[in-house]
């Protein structure tokens, strides 16, 4: 389930949001589903993109529309795009 905090409803302590497929992202953490949701910040399921390795919470930046402006934004992390 996706929770967007902007729709109203019940807010969690971990937000996850919606990430377009073909936008890049800036991955600053990537915890085992195993350890639980992380607090704070940006935070998504890795399984539910494709790209990305499934079996992650993904704490991110973004999502920026090119390569170049998530580079800008990378630092303490690394750019991946969510592709099919």
């Amino acid at each position: 389930m996706v929770h967007d905090p902007r729709r109203g409803g019940a807010r969690s302590p971990a937000r996850t949001w919606h990430v377009p497929v073909g936008r890049y992202i800036v991955v600053l953490a990537s915890i085992p589903l195993a350890d639980g949701r992380p607090h704070g910040g940006r935070v998504a399921r890795s399984d539910m993109f494709p790209g990305l390795r499934p079996g992650y919470w993904i704490a991110y930046r973004g999502p920026y529309a090119t390569l170049a402006q998530a580079a800008r934004h990378a630092a303490g992390g690394y750019v991946r795009r969510l592709g099919r």
